[in-house]
């Protein structure tokens, strides 16, 4: 004797359904792709990270300086070294020997941000340089690390 139920409408039954594991033979293909994309883009932002180390040191000689309420001229000369040193790191080096007049007013075609401007400080960044006992005041002093810092951040050279 069978123990077998009898449905009704047996013809309605669906069939067994499909196992999820193993999947389809193209999951390991994209799994694959999608792993590669991910290591890749890490690749890329540890190369990028690396590659803008520079800047973080140039900011950090500029904040030092800032910071330090001292001489005037040593500020100025340390933001337009850091200038020019992040000039010759990418390869600029006929931008890095320009003066100040002649290359502020194309470090600033480099950056977008219009706000802190390079070009109107020259008079400052000539005064803080070739003027031993040149006085700056705070607001100028702010103008130019703000300018400086804008534009070490935001460059493309």
């Amino acid at each position: 004797m069978e123990d077998r139920i009898e449905l009704p409408h047996s013809a309605y039954i669906l069939p067994a359904p499909i196992a999820d594991w193993p999947p389809a033979w193209w999951f390991w293909l994209v799994l694959a792709v999608v792993l590669l994309g991910l290591l890749s883009l890490l690749a890329f932002w540890l190369r990028r990270h690396y590659k803008r180390q520079y800047r973080r040191e140039a900011l950090c000689i500029v904040n030092q300086h800032y910071q330090k309420s001292g001489n005037d001229q040593a500020f100025v000369k340390s933001c337009l070294e850091s200038i020019k040193r992040c000039l010759q790191t990418e390869g600029q080096q006929h931008l890095a020997s320009l003066p100040a007049a002649t290359l502020f007013p194309k470090l600033d075609q480099q950056v977008r941000h219009r706000r802190n401007s390079l070009t109107p400080l020259v008079a400052l960044f000539e005064t803080g340089l070739y003027q031993a006992n040149a006085k700056l005041s705070a607001d100028e002093r702010r103008q130019i690390f703000d300018a400086t810092r804008t534009w070490i951040r935001k460059h493309h050279a």
